[in-house]
């Protein structure tokens, strides 16, 4: 394994599961330096460019303009690194620990997950996704939310929402 980053993840997750569950409108957390900026800085390096063959989803919609790629397997070593420990036994039983909500089981299709980007004339907000895998029966969820950039905007920003959440479609 290149990178490491169990240490870290354990570390930003080990909070008051208070914190959590009292959080507003509904129970998250918000953790600035989720992961050392070292390892920010290599993610960002790796990323694949928006004309690297990975990205299998080319989405160009009104309310979407984004690369996506759930080919972990194929990701730049430190990326499939990361993405695999994000996924692991150990971020999920410390998320059990800070939420109060399990056992959890990851996605190992990285269904919705894996890689993003979003182009130019593409925007980020908070949303749900509502499609699933058939192979999996529930469609309660996490979301681990991350913006990076290299204009100054903050790069290790992560949320976290478990349960039983109510959405809206557009």
């Amino acid at each position: 394994m290149g990178m490491n980053i169990l240490p870290d993840v354990v570390r930003s997750l080990d909070k008051d599961p208070q914190t959590y569950s009292s959080a507003d409108p509904f129970p998250h957390i918000v953790i600035d330096n989720f992961l050392r900026q070292s390892a920010i800085d290599t993610l960002i390096d790796e990323f694949p460019d928006s004309r690297d063959s990975i990205w299998g989803e080319r989405i160009k919609h009104v309310y979407q303009v984004k690369l996506a790629s759930n080919n972990v397997d194929s990701a730049p070593p430190n990326i499939r690194d990361v993405l695999y420990q994000l996924n692991s036994a150990t971020t999920l039983q410390a998320l059990e620990k800070l939420t109060g909500e399990g056992p959890l089981i990851s996605d190992p299709y990285f269904y919705g997950g894996g890689m993003h980007q979003i182009e130019s004339g593409g925007h980020l907000t908070v949303h749900a996704d509502f499609a699933r895998p058939r192979v999996f029966r529930s469609s309660e969820g996490s979301i681990l939310f991350s913006i990076s950039t290299r204009s100054g905007t903050p790069l290790s920003e992560a949320a976290w929402n478990f349960g039983r959440a109510t959405a809206r479609r557009r």
